[in-house]
């Protein structure tokens, strides 16, 4: 069973940021993002949300590895929610007894959404990036989070990496064999090996986490993660989330026009 270590990170104000407010203030300012409906709203909310990572020091390249995913999804909605939505016509696509229209009001609202999910995933990035994923399960259960929720999550984690490397193994022992895939997918001996070698990961996954049970109940498992620290707000940490919750809040009213 791992302990979580208790040094906590030298860097900026962020780093250090206590991970219970830290989350807190942020699902607060994630809450009221999220309930803006203007464009430029949502552009100002993501727009302080990266001024925030970078008063904290996180590299924007952490952000820009994240954005194929929100590129490939926002772009599946750009695409078709304008087709989806009714409204004014901007074009329309005919083929046969086919007709769709494609509406203003559609390609907004894709915009919209597509906007949300940057502010998300920002905001989920700044979360793992300064603060990572063992004292974020701390957080979260001295935030009084489900136990059975927590620790599935966190075996869920790890297992993933876990699987990951299995597999990379077994595809160089292929490779060392001479396996080579054939440029179809579909040709019926590269289907099978592949089909095999899903099977064994299957086996060797269910047989190692077996066996990882099992050593963690010699152990002395009991359900708790047993760690060596223990977190400790200060007055600055409670402030700063005020701030970030404040500036979610403003920014919601303005949104409304409130302010």
């Amino acid at each position: 069973m791992r302990a979580y270590s208790s040094t906590e990170s030298s860097g900026t104000f962020l780093y250090r940021w206590d991970p219970r407010v830290k989350i807190v203030a942020l699902f607060v300012y994630l809450v009221f993002s999220l309930s803006v409906e203007r464009i430029m709203s949502l552009l100002l909310s993501w727009g302080l949300i990266l001024l925030l990572a970078l008063w904290g020091r996180i590299s924007l390249g952490e952000f820009v590895r994240r954005m194929p995913w929100l590129l490939w999804f926002g772009g599946f909605l750009l695409i078709f929610y304008p087709f989806l939505v009714p409204g004014k016509e901007m074009f329309a696509v005919s083929c046969g007894p086919v007709y769709a229209a494609a509406s203003f009001e559609g390609l907004y609202k894709g915009i919209v959404l597509l906007l949300r999910l940057a502010v998300s995933l920002s905001v989920l990035t700044v979360i793992m990036i300064s603060t990572g994923p063992g004292k974020i399960f701390m957080a979260l259960e001295g935030l009084r989070m489900p136990a059975v929720f927590l620790r599935t999550a966190e075996f869920t984690l790890r297992y993933i990496y876990i699987c990951t490397d299995e597999l990379r193994t077994m595809f160089t022992a292929r490779k060392a064999r001479g396996f080579k895939p054939a440029k179809s997918f579909f040709n019926a001996f590269t289907m099978n090996t592949l089909s095999h070698l899903i099977g064994m990961l299957f086996l060797r996954t269910y047989s190692r986490g077996e066996r990882i049970y099992t050593a963690m109940l010699s152990r002395g498992y009991t359900g708790e993660i047993i760690s060596l620290s223990s977190f400790k707000a200060r007055s600055s940490d409670y402030l700063m989330g005020i701030l970030i919750s404040a500036v979610g809040a403003a920014v919601f009213f303005l949104d409304k026009g409130a302010l």
